[in-house]
């Protein structure tokens, strides 16, 4: 196969110290442990905008699939193009009061510039999960003021 067309898949994973019902509708609201604004809530089917601090034009979410307090699905831009990437955070309680939420983002073309982009992903993805940790664990943001470092255009 092409090394051109193979696709890259990121994965995290974090365990919460909270109920999946608690975690799951922090996922589906992520203001403001990891975005500063949303365009509506994510429901099935719905394009919501994902406004960020440091990136005011945001990002467009399609929002694919949801599975009350086990699934959420959806495609987002891959850099610039047209082209998109597949998310998917899917929920599982360890325990009645801990949940481990693993997330996945597919799509990225096994190039050196894509992969470059799919680290700088996963990353985000960790610090998302990270992120939503501390808010419901301990009632902080780490998000806040943690890209003041980058310059998004």
């Amino acid at each position: 196969m092409d090394k051109t067309t193979e696709a890259i898949t990121v994965k995290v994973e974090l365990s919460i110290g909270k109920p999946v019902k608690e975690v799951f509708e922090a996922v589906l609201n992520p203001v403001p442990y990891f975005v500063k604004k949303t365009s509506g809530p994510m429901k099935e089917g719905a394009e919501v905008i994902w406004e960020f601090e440091e990136l005011p034009k945001g990002f467009s979410i399609h929002v694919r699939k949801i599975v009350p307090d086990k699934l959420i699905q959806f495609e987002w831009p891959r850099g610039e193009g047209k082209e998109m990437n597949f998310v998917e955070f899917s929920f599982k309680p360890f325990s009645e009061n801990v949940t481990t939420v693993f997330i996945s983002e597919s799509g990225w073309p096994d190039t050196e510039q894509w992969r470059e982009a799919s680290y700088r992903n996963c990353q985000g993805w960790m610090h998302m999960a990270c992120s939503l940790k501390g808010y419901l664990e301990y009632g902080i943001n780490l998000r806040k003021g943690s890209f003041v470092h980058m310059k998004f255009d």
